[in-house]
């Protein structure tokens, strides 16, 4: 049986002493996914898989993780948390085109009107205020 994930044994498993920013990011990343937890250990289990990524992610403003996490959903690939920090970095513009080259208009426009990005200078960025 697991056993309930405390706050001392979270700090240690990460090593920070400062979770709170690194599980903001968990629980975006699982809103966004549409994931629920069926119970605790469900849920202490996804922390725990996740909050390693999470705490490279933590220089980040959240919105524009959640930014990221949107755009994903648009490309045609699973991705996850690490998916992220891969590209969190990038351009955008540069990774819609890249691998929705037949219709990334229709995508740019879906993330415009969603709130996502925004045409700044002739180019895509995401909103960040």
């Amino acid at each position: 049986m697991e056993k309930k994930l405390d706050k001392k044994e979270l700090d240690k498993l990460v090593g920070f002493k400062k979770p709170r920013e690194d599980i903001q990011i968990v629980y975006a990343y699982a809103k966004v996914r549409e994931i629920k937890f069926e119970n605790k250990q469900q849920e202490d289990s996804f922390i725990k898989r996740n909050i390693r990524t999470a705490r490279l992610l933590v220089g980040y403003p959240l919105k524009r993780i959640i930014a990221w996490c949107r755009i994903m959903e648009y490309l045609p690939f699973d991705w996850t948390l690490e998916t992220i920090g891969k590209y969190i970095d990038k351009r955008p513009m540069d990774v819609i085109i890249k691998y929705r080259e037949k219709d990334y208009d229709k995508v740019f426009s879906d993330l415009i009107v969603e709130g996502i990005l925004k045409w700044e200078e002739d180019e895509v960025k995401i909103v960040e205020n």
